[in-house]
């Protein structure tokens, strides 16, 4: 069972049908967003970010005066993950990003230079 939330703010109105039946599935949902938000920056929440107060985001359509937005819910579906998933990569290498003060990346186990 879906149940329907209208959304407004000065830029946009969207409509989210939500559901309380996947608690396990909401909390990831969640944990993503906050995460992505975090990374991103501290911005104002999402449509859909702001609708999971109430349960899992299943449909929400976003209406603005340029655009025209569906994040849809397409298929839920409980399967065993295989461990191949978490594997690393044949040939990846752990790199040390440039210091932004100069000097640049080493090559793992070196001392970077001045």
């Amino acid at each position: 069972m879906a149940t329907g939330y209208a959304v407004r703010s000065a830029r946009a109105q969207s409509v989210g049908w939500v559901t309380r039946e996947q608690p396990e599935l909401l909390a990831v949902f969640k944990a993503v967003s906050e995460s992505q938000r975090g990374a991103a920056s501290k911005g104002a929440q999402s449509v859909s970010e702001t609708l999971a107060a109430y349960g899992l985001p299943l449909l929400v359509q976003t209406l603005t005066a340029d655009d025209y937005q569906i994040e849809e819910m397409i298929d839920i579906t409980r399967a065993p993950v295989p461990d191949s998933l978490f594997a690393i990569p044949a040939g990846f290498a752990k790199q040390t990003p440039p210091s932004p003060t100069g000097g640049g990346a080493a090559p793992a186990g070196e001392k970077p230079q001045p």
